[in-house]
């Protein structure tokens, strides 16, 4: 089996306010006066205890000396109780508005936060262009499955677009672009799920086939990712055919380091642009 591959540390933890590690001290500051507001939280519930209390009160008041006083006595009591009551709603209403609106805004800062760390992780391991795995993640993931001693076999699929330079000279970068787009959507449906796609650069791929034990095996899958490409493309109004050259090998391989399987790799792709014509993947 592939042993658990590494995970980047480019990025650094964010906290539940938006801010990282370099951000601290004034994360602290800020915390400090949240926290002297948090605390007017219980306070606020203290006054409205006490108001509750007084107008309870008022209200028993007038209701057991109601046929000892006069009209105008018990109407001005009336009236302390009324105002009492609409102070205590009014503060209640303040107290719920303030804490909706902190929590809204806390809310906002996490959903921000979030949204930049997966922005930034995107710009970290995809291509902008296709979306694909990008060269820094496809390194780190074919290093981490070429370790020396792993006995599983994988697929180091090596690909080039052929004659793409004229896509972009006769039709312009734009058509160009969705091209590639499209490839790179194909080459994505035609492998198995938990398999890497990448765009290296330019219109070169690679692709890692995990867990393929034979060359036939492998050559089969190259081949299909051939004729996937070589299938006309739609762009912008226009009927595209472009092919592709493959080069392809097995690792992990005893002795090898990842650079040297790559550029096993990268000599049979380069055997195969020297042959484009007859269509083949070549294995070295």
């Amino acid at each position: 089996m592939v042993r658990q591959l590494p995970t980047l540390p480019a990025i650094p933890p964010i906290d539940l306010h938006g801010h990282d590690e370099m951000t601290k001290p004034t994360f602290r500051a800020l915390w400090g006066s949240r926290h002297l507001r948090a605390n007017a939280v219980p306070l606020a519930i203290i006054a409205a205890v006490m108001l509750t209390a007084a107008f309870l009160f008022l209200e028993y008041d007038v209701l057991m000396h109601f046929e000892e006083r006069s009209p105008e006595v018990l109407l001005l009591e009336i009236e302390e109780a009324l105002i009492l009551a609409g102070i205590l709603i009014g503060g209640l209403f303040i107290v719920w508005y303030r804490r909706s609106r902190a929590y809204r805004l806390e809310l906002e800062r996490r959903l921000k936060a979030e949204t930049e760390a997966r922005r930034a992780l995107e710009l970290a391991l995809l291509d902008p262009l296709t979306g694909l795995a990008n060269r820094r993640h496809f390194e780190e993931i074919f290093h981490a499955a070429a370790e020396p001693g792993l006995v599983t076999k994988h697929a180091l699929i090596l690909l080039d677009v052929d004659d793409f330079k004229p896509v972009n000279d006769v039709y312009g970068h734009p058509v160009g672009d969705e091209v590639l787009r499209v490839i790179s959507m194909r080459l994505n449906n035609a492998v198995k799920q938990g398999d890497l796609v990448s765009r290296l650069g330019g219109d070169e791929f690679s692709v890692i086939v995990f867990e393929v034990e034979t060359v036939e095996r492998a050559m089969e899958v190259a081949e299909r990712l051939m004729g996937i490409v070589r299938e006309p493309i739609a762009a912008s109004g226009k009927l595209l055919n472009v092919s592709a050259s493959i080069g392809l090998t097995l690792f992990p391989d005893q002795g090898r380091s990842p650079a040297e399987i790559y550029a096993r790799a990268d000599e049979a792709l380069y055997a195969s642009k020297t042959k484009k014509h007859e269509h083949r993947p070549i294995y070295r």
